[in-house]
């Protein structure tokens, strides 16, 4: 063969207009190729975008060079590079005779591309949501199947007795491990990728653990007993290690909820005296101690108290619900953690009204664009009040959704395409698909046990990803 007939025998086997494409020079190419815009392998290599972000060297065959007269050599930024000039510029594969050789190599290569996506996108559909009830030791297992992020489906796969009567969890972001505080100590529980039930194992303690949480960085656990927070390590094991460090927290009546927050710092929302207040303790990241920042701690205007705590995902912005009446205390931390009230948003004024209004749970949705708290009057209305965070951090009502009956609490998926409502009376659990929005649109409905009380919901997956 001669040299000509065998450098056009090495030039790119897509050059046939078998697909539909156009011929043209690729300038990124030093050897002067001929590619075809090859219509069929672009979508699949931009599926695999910076799957692979390393450097290597690749052996281009294409026109040499009449100083090399022979094969190229370039370096590719990234798999996807690669994978571009592997689809479409035809890399080291020499032009086949026939149609049906080319026809044959592209769906072998889209097929190889979906095979490499299938799992990474599997990951992502599937997740388990835990429930707690407000008696008993057991804990109520749903799991959750994301449809094209449209629709949700919901199935229950068997209730898991933990031995202790939980009072409250936290999943931890990197490890496949979920934290149950409760009235014989710490129960740490672990799930696999899709968040289901593996096993679990209980530190027993003295006294009854009510709250717990983890410090942002997710390196200690901390939890609430009777006048004391307690700091336990994390660990990657099954069993979790006796607490390091402790902190008395005085002689407060209740909390209501103990949150991570920026930097060092635990905040946590208590009582005494009939009188709400807000506390800051400044963590040591070298050994989990705690130090009481009495100077920063907020007492709540008269009538008023503070509720449930939510974290805005990428501010440094604290919300608190108002246990009274409709209502949201918003609150910035400065460089130094001390809180500072921005203001107080309101849903509406009950004065008309004798009969109690729940309004405890609160999220963050995980674009942080909106805050949702449930509303419950009974005999009157089950609601879900829609905020829109404005760029301050400040609150403004946009709408409401109705909710099922008693709404005890809230969770978004962990793709954040969903937000979930566990309810009482009947004992259900509700999903809502989160629209751009912001409003909610109802797309699965669970039926629980009628003896069961939903007191708390954690969602377990190791493929968390949230909406950016």
């Amino acid at each position: 063969m001669s040299l000509s007939k065998q450098r056009e025998h090495e030039r790119p086997f897509f050059a046939k207009a078998c697909f539909k494409g156009t011929r043209k020079a690729d300038p990124s190419c030093s050897a002067g190729w001929h590619v075809l815009c090859l219509q069929s392998a672009a979508p699949f290599s931009a599926l695999i975008m910076e799957l692979v972000p390393i450097q290597f060297p690749v052996r281009l065959y294409g026109n040499p060079t009449p100083e090399q007269g022979g094969p190229q050599e370039q370096h590719f930024s990234s798999f996807t590079h690669w994978v571009n000039r592997r689809l479409i510029c035809g890399l080291t594969v020499r032009r086949p005779k026939r149609l049906k050789d080319a026809l044959a190599r592209g769906i072998l290569y889209s097929l190889a591309a979906m095979f490499l996506l299938c799992p990474a996108l599997a990951e992502d559909s599937r997740f388990t949501i835990y429930l707690a009830n407000n008696t008993g030791d057991i804990l109520e297992v749903v799991s959750a199947t994301e449809k094209d992020g449209n629709n949700l489906e919901l199935a229950r796969t068997g209730p898991v007795n933990i031995g202790t009567h939980a009072h409250g969890a936290v999943a931890h972001p990197n490890l496949p491990l979920i934290y149950l505080c409760g009235a014989d100590g710490i129960t740490t529980l672990r799930h696999d990728r899709n968040g289901a039930y593996e096993k679990h194992d209980t530190t027993v303690t003295a006294d009854a653990y009510l709250g717990i949480t983890l410090d942002q960085q997710a390196r200690f656990i901390i939890a609430r007993r009777k006048h004391m927070l307690d700091v336990f390590p994390v660990s990657e094991t099954d069993k979790t290690s006796p607490p390091n460090a402790a902190v008395s927290l005085g002689e407060n009546e209740g909390i209501s909820q103990i949150t991570s927050s920026m930097g060092n710092s635990v905040y946590l929302s208590s009582r005494k005296a009939s009188i709400s207040y807000l506390q800051r303790f400044e963590l040591d990241p070298s050994n989990g101690s705690l130090t009481d920042r009495e100077q920063d701690q907020i007492t709540a205007p008269i009538a008023r108290k503070y509720g449930e705590l939510t974290r805005h995902p990428k501010q440094p912005l604290i919300y608190a619900s108002d246990r009274q009446e409709p209502a949201v205390f918003a609150f910035r931390a400065n460089s130094d953690g001390s809180l500072e009230q921005l203001h107080r948003a309101v849903v509406f004024n009950p004065a008309y009204t004798t009969t109690h209004i729940g309004a405890d749970h609160i999220i963050v949705s995980p674009d942080s664009r909106f805050l949702y708290q449930t509303l419950t009057q009974q005999g009157n209305f089950e609601w879900i009040t829609r905020f829109r965070i404005g760029e301050d951090g400040t609150l403004k009502v946009k709408g409401h959704t109705p909710a099922p009956p008693n709404p005890n609490a809230i969770a978004f998926s962990p793709s954040g395409h969903f937000l979930l409502v566990a309810s009482a009376s009947p004992a259900q659990l509700t999903a809502y698909r989160y629209e751009p929005d912001g409003t909610l649109r109802k797309t699965a409905q669970l039926k629980l046990p009628q003896t069961f009380s939903p007191t708390f919901m954690v969602v377990a997956s190791a493929a968390a990803k949230p909406v950016p």
